[in-house]
This record gives C-alpha cells, sequence and structure tokens, in this order.
C-alpha cells in the first residue's frame, strides 16, 4: 500500500475528526511510507465584534464546489494510482466519492466519523443513496459502539468492521509551558472542571450548566471551543442568558475561540466534561486522559464502550443531575493519582498498535 486518498468533510485545523485523520496519516507516513491526499472543505473565516470579546466564526462552503473539482481532478487527472480510498463522514462530496468508487471499481473504506444518523436531517432520497452506496464499502471504521451496531444493522459482516478507538498522538510533552497555569488566562482555583469543544446544541453544554448549578459553590467550570456557524452564535447567547439568570456569572466563564492546544491546558484541571448528545470518539477525552485528568462523560454515549479499561477513570453521569452530582463529588473525595491515570492512558491509546491495526485492516482490503 502506497497511495491513499481520504475525503470527508472536516477541516483538519478547526474539527477534531479533521485533526485525527490528518495526524493519524502523517504517522502512517513516517512508519510505513504511505502517501495521501487529503479532501476536506475549508472553511472561510468571519470576525464578529459585539460588546465583549470579538467572536470568530468558522463557515463552511456550502456548495464545496473546490472540493468537488479536486475530487475528480485527483481520481481522474492527477496521475496518482490510489490503492485505496478513505471516506470519512456522510457529506454530499462522500457521496459522490463512494459513487465514483463504485463505478470505477476503487476500493474504498467507509467511516462514520459521529453516531446516532438518525438525528441526522436529510432528505429520504439523500438516505436512500447514502445506505446503497455505503453498504458497497471494502471495508468499515468505528470509533464507537453505536456506529458499530449501525454497520451490522446494515447488512455489514462484522468481519470487515475495524473496532478502533483514537489513539493519542502526543505533541507537547517537551516542556512548553504555553497555556501552563490557570493564571495565565485569568482563572482562580474555584475552575476546577473543564470543557473544550465546539460550542453549538450537539455538544450538550445545558446538561453541564445545570450540573454545574448543583455542584458546591467551589467548583467553576471553564468553557473554551470556537463557534462554526450563525446557529452556534445564537446558541452562545442562550448560554449566555442561563449563566445570568441561575447567577453563575462567578462560576462559569465562555471563551468562544479556538484552542490549539489543549492538552496543555487540561493538567491544570481536576474533570475534563464530556456532554456531548452524540459523539465519534472525541480526541479531547483522549488527550485528558492520556495528560492524567479524569473525565466525566454521558452515559449515553457510546464510545465508553470501548474504554471499559479505564471505567475507574471515568464518572459515567445519566440524566439524572441529582445522582450525576453525587457521583462526581465521591470521585474527586477518591484524589485519583494523576500519574497514574496518564500511565494507564496512554498505554491503551497507545499509537503504535493504533497505527499498525489500521495498516494491516487496510492491506487485507488492498490484497482482496
Amino acid at each position: 500500500m502506497k497511495n491513499l486518498l481520504i475525503t470527508g468533510s472536516y477541516p483538519p485545523d478547526h474539527t477534531g475528526s479533521g485533526k485525527r485523520l490528518k495526524l493519524t496519516y502523517n504517522h502512517l507516513r513516517k512508519k510505513y511510507g504511505v502517501n495521501f491526499d487529503v479532501i476536506s472543505s475549508l472553511p472561510r473565516k468571519e470576525v464578529l465584534k459585539g460588546n465583549s470579546d470579538e467572536v470568530i466564526l468558522w463557515l463552511p462552503n456550502t456548495f464545496r464546489i473546490r472540493e468537488f473539482i479536486r475530487l475528480f481532478y485527483l481520481l481522474f487527472s492527477s496521475g496518482r494510482n490510489y490503492d485505496l480510498i478513505h471516506i470519512a463522514g456522510r457529506s454530499r462530496l462522500n457521496i459522490a466519492a463512494a459513487w465514483i468508487c463504485i463505478l470505477l471499481k476503487f476500493p474504498f473504506v467507509l467511516e462514520f466519523v459521529v453516531d446516532n444518523s438518525q438525528d441526522i436531517h436529510m432528505k429520504n432520497i439523500l438516505k436512500r443513496m447514502i445506505l446503497k452506496c455505503f453498504s458497497k464499502a471494502n471495508g468499515y471504521i468505528a470509533m464507537n459502539k453505536s456506529i458499530e451496531d449501525e454497520y451490522l444493522k446494515n447488512g455489514v459482516d462484522y468481519k470487515d468492521i475495524l473496532p478502533r478507538p483514537n489513539a493519542y498522538i502526543p505533541k507537547f510533552d517537551n516542556g512548553s509551558t504555553a497555556y501552563n497555569n490557570k493564571a495565565e488566562i485569568g482563572l482562580n482555583t474555584q475552575f476546577k472542571h473543564l470543557m473544550i469543544s465546539r460550542i453549538c446544541d450537539r455538544k450538550g453544554y445545558f446538561y453541564a450548566l445545570n450540573l454545574i448549578k448543583r455542584l458546591p459553590q467551589q467548583h467553576g467550570l471553564y468553557i473554551r471551543g470556537p463557534l462554526l456557524n450563525k446557529e452556534d452564535e445564537i446558541y452562545l447567547e442562550s448560554l449566555k442568558k442561563f449563566i445570568s439568570k441561575n447567577n453563575l456569572s462567578n462560576r462559569v466563564k465562555i471563551v468562544p475561540k479556538f484552542l490549539e492546544t489543549p492538552e496543555l491546558l487540561m493538567k491544570e484541571f481536576d474533570m475534563f466534561w464530556m456532554t456531548s448528545k452524540r459523539e465519534g470518539f472525541p480526541n479531547v477525552v483522549i488527550e485528558s486522559l492520556c495528560q492524567g485528568t479524569p473525565v466525566v462523560v454521558g452515559a449515553w454515549l457510546s464510545f465508553i464502550d470501548y474504554m471499559t479499561a479505564l471505567e475507574d477513570r471515568m464518572v459515567v453521569v445519566t440524566e439524572n443531575i441529582d445522582d450525576s452530582v453525587e457521583h462526581v463529588i465521591a470521585f474527586l473525595e477518591r484524589n485519583i493519582d494523576p500519574t497514574v491515570t496518564k500511565e494507564k492512558s496512554r498505554e491503551f491509546f497507545n499509537l503504535n498498535k493504533y497505527l499498525e491495526n489500521t495498516y494491516c485492516f487496510f492491506e487485507s482490503i488492498i490484497s482482496q
């Protein structure tokens, strides 16, 4: 296997799945000499100036004409013979890529990057097109149990699925001091809890605010993440209203900006929170655990089914907020050793094992 093409609708510098794909293939190239090209939507930047901080929106190219042109160029005109096409996501670009692979008999691997597809609002004809073309993939990658179950439900043979959590890819273990303490970003020791994610409805921030509201006063929550569209901006305003109405202004701080090096900040907090409504396998959860910081995770997120070896490093919260508050407090009282958390997590999310599994899976498809 020498040449791969990856298609997706996730910009590598602004979303978790895009970043993971970019880092994965950079390491595959270093370890196995694999060349690759990537097609992903390039967002356009828009700066909004309000009464407080400026807000940066990363707005997608709605029609993605540039990406369609690049797709056809790479497949038909570039002169590069691809051994395999890796299709990550369910976008229109990926539907086109899948149909081209079928018509030209290119082997391709499908990876759904977010679970619970029934929540994605698509017209029936688009759903049928997705099921039809994606059912003809040569292999499937499942980042969590929900995605694995979705494949099986649609008739995929289990042997064609690679159940594969993401890996930890260390980048900042060489003494960097950027964002190395809370004081540098204006936080006091009250802020024990951290959330880093896009600020939007899917990320479940209202659940987090209701949880922090019921925790003792000495617990504060710091939220950091980008806005990707106008709806996200409206959602941010609704969060601010909730914070003001419930007198949480001194306990919750939201900074709507992309953070390039989240793992440097994670070590400063007692817990990292992930309460999204649906997810694939979030990089930030892996990065937090591998920095020694335990995580609060929603029981409805099926990626935890792939993390049973680390269940003593997680607080699994439910829709019962009162019970969840007790679980969080009890967990913090255990004084979990961050060094042990770090060692166990880095062994579980080992990069070499992840790369070997991915490479062998791809090779098995190409050799068929």
